[in-house]
């Protein structure tokens, strides 16, 4: 038997023995395994960030085109002497629920789908096939963005319509 620290030593040899082999010491193979696996987190990270992105950008929407659609009210509202802060709330209250109602939607797909899918049908990769694992980690990470980026996209809309004067909201 041969000793690890004599991996080296080793490696020449079994090249000498076969020339067209190629031959990497189990160090070699362990960095190569772990790029990958960083690759792959990166990859995982830049999705979260982007999936919620645009989660927050159709909250944004929907918030903005409710709110549009309902300027007369909230010029009322205004005009009888309601808080925008009141108002801002009851929007951001409504953006929460779309944020979560996705998330548990998400994860739903996420857990009992996507997953059990993938398993079924690994993706195929020149190393080996590849089965995705959700981290507990990612997953509430994933979460954490998608609830930010969601009260940014319904506050910002609520923000700016409720500063305009009552009057642009009633007649314009």
């Amino acid at each position: 038997l041969y000793d690890r620290s004599d991996a080296e030593q080793l490696k020449k040899k079994l090249q000498q023995q076969c020339a067209n082999c190629q031959v990497k010491t189990w160090q070699e193979n362990i960095a190569f395994g772990a790029s990958i696996s960083k690759s792959f987190e990166m990859i995982g990270t830049i999705l979260r960030v982007i999936g919620a992105l645009l989660a927050g950008m159709v909250v944004f929407v929907v918030i903005f085109v409710d709110m549009i659609n309902n300027k007369r009210q909230l010029g009322i509202l205004k005009a009888i002497g309601v808080e925008n802060k009141i108002v801002l709330s009851a929007y951001l209250l409504r953006g929460m629920f779309y944020v979560f109602s996705g998330v548990v939607f998400g994860s739903f797909l996420m857990w009992f789908v996507v997953i059990k899918l993938l398993k079924i049908h690994p993706i195929p990769m020149p190393m080996a096939d590849v089965v995705p694992v959700l981290t507990n980690y990612a997953f509430v990470s994933a979460i954490a963005f998608f609830v930010l980026f969601g009260f940014i996209g319904a506050f910002i809309p609520a923000r700016q319509i409720l500063k305009r004067h009552v009057l642009d909201l009633l007649y314009k």
